[in-house]
């Protein structure tokens, strides 16, 4: 180890001591010509030593979700492909477990369907838009303003050449879909009092069934643009989907008593033999299809923390698509 000493300066005895006996004047210093100006230095460089600014980080989306509530499914018939829309306002297309392409409309969504011909991919807008998509690309096609109010439910005819828009106002809005889905032109109104939130068209494409809010049944006649008057008339009609909750065909989801949980949609498998459904709670509930009776079997599984918001097989009944509202999670289901 080493240590530093410091001791007080010692005189040398070789050096003589001078003595003054008088005080010697402090030299003086005068300027004879004006101070030199200061040199300017750049700001920059007062940090000759600053690092270099690194580039900008490249980002890779590993997985996309909806981030905010998540109302609306659809599944093309067919290749399977899904179709989702929701609250962040983005409309995405998924290739089984993959996302394929997405895009972000000017509103939230509430709804969405793929045209029979699997063309276009239309989604119905908080404030009243239709927005029509390429569905092979994702590119806009058009969009059309409908009403001002939320448009709650979509669903082609089995031809697909008309579009039943449902509305929160109550009303059923018809337009002539031509050009294989590219061009809309609307030609029929029919106005109801409580808002729909389901729509289902006959194998005859002659009528309509609708549920509202309030979990009413309503029929409605495309020849006379109008409700039908007696529910007898549409007794012996087949209908190409099952989203209603409501229905001789599935009054027995409704059984439990007091205790039951609300059924808010359900789905019938493309094959007819089989029918889900999903309510309030975060339940889905696999049934044999017809459900007509109140005890009737089913497999019952806790998925989401409250409402279900949409239940859609695939077109080939393999799989089940699931949406929960406000957990905004897409889920896919093996059926075994």
């Amino acid at each position: 180890m080493y240590t530093l000493h410091h001791s007080p300066p010692t005189l040398s005895p070789s050096l003589p001591l001078l003595h003054h006996s008088f005080p010697l004047p402090l030299p003086s210093f005068h300027l004879h010509s004006p101070p030199l100006p200061l040199p300017t230095v750049p700001s920059s460089s007062f940090h000759p030593q600053s690092p270099p600014v690194p580039p900008p980080l490249s980002t890779t989306t590993v997985v996309f979700g909806h981030s905010k509530q998540l109302w609306a499914v659809a599944v093309n018939q067919l290749d399977g492909t899904v179709a989702t829309a929701g609250y962040d306002k983005h409309i995405v297309k998924w290739r089984e477990n993959q996302l394929e392409w997405r895009i972000q409309a000017q509103s939230e969504c509430v709804s969405v369907a793929v045209h029979p011909m699997g063309t276009v991919i239309s989604a119905g807008t908080i404030d009243g838009h239709l927005v029509v998509l390429n569905n092979n690309t994702g590119l806009h096609v058009a969009t059309v303003r409908v009403c001002g109010s939320p448009l709650s439910c979509l669903a082609y005819n089995p031809g697909g050449d008309i579009l039943a828009v449902g509305s929160q106002n109550g009303s059923l809005y018809l337009y002539k879909s031509s050009k294989d889905g590219f061009v809309y032109n609307r030609f029929g109104r029919m106005t109801g009092s409580q808002p729909l939130s389901s729509i289902d068209w006959s194998t005859s494409g002659r009528y309509m069934q609708t549920v509202t809010s309030d979990y009413d049944v309503t029929y409605w006649t495309v020849r006379e643009l109008s409700k039908v008057k007696n529910s007898l008339d549409v007794r012996n009609e087949t209908w190409v989907t099952q989203t209603s909750p409501l229905g001789y065909m599935v009054h027995g989801v409704w059984g439990g008593g007091k205790e039951a949980h609300i059924q808010v949609t359900v789905d019938r498998g493309p094959r007819g033999d089989v029918l889900a459904a999903g309510d309030t709670d975060g339940y889905i509930r696999l049934y044999r299809y017809p459900v007509l009776s109140m005890r009737a079997g089913y497999h019952e599984y806790k998925v989401y923390t409250s409402y279900v918001s949409g239940v859609r097989f695939s077109h080939t009944d393999n799989y089940l698509y699931t949406i929960g509202g406000t957990d905004a999670a897409l889920m896919r289901w093996r059926l075994t």
